[in-house]
């Protein structure tokens, strides 16, 4: 697969935002994101990789993915499949992914490469939050609670009701 197949892919998509088996594609893209982190699931298609990447310029999926990955922080694949979205994604489509990446280096300790990520995230809100979090030299956990109490709200956005 190729970042050219992927850049095709995230077209028909966005075209599209096809709902799948009666799911929004906010709720389908959240269950892909899902099985990506919580289950450990590889990705295999560059369908899947577009979804996902495409999703993640939806700022709500965005934030889904960041409690997903503060909640499996230290579950060895959770770095492995953020670096994988990371090399895989086109250059439009790279800054969430590596934002998220630097978090999860953050959150466990690694400030010289989450800063060295964050730099190349030049104007994107998220990364901007996150760095003067680690220039303020505030504990990774108050980052960490910060995205726990943002979560519920995200749920409900993506799958309605209060999903506390």
């Amino acid at each position: 697969m190729t970042k050219s197949e992927l850049l095709e892919e995230i077209a028909q998509l966005r075209d599209t935002q096809p709902i799948i088996q009666g799911e929004t594609f906010q709720q389908g893209v959240a269950h892909d994101l899902e099985m990506y982190i919580k289950v450990q699931a590889g990705m295999t298609s560059a369908e899947g990789y577009a979804r996902i990447l495409y999703g993640l310029t939806d700022l709500t999926l965005r934030d889904y993915l960041m409690g997903l990955v503060i909640q499996a922080k230290d579950q060895p694949l959770t770095y492995s499949q953020i670096s994988e979205l990371v090399n895989v994604a086109p250059a439009k489509y790279v800054k969430a992914p590596r934002t998220i990446l630097a978090l999860l280096n953050y959150l466990n300790g690694n400030t010289t490469t989450a800063a060295e990520l964050l730099r190349k995230c030049s104007n994107y809100q998220l990364a901007t939050l996150l760095q003067r979090t680690m220039v303020a030299k505030l504990e990774p956990d108050a980052f960490s609670v910060m995205a726990d109490q943002l979560q519920p709200k995200v749920k409900a956005s993506i799958f309605g009701g209060d999903n506390e």
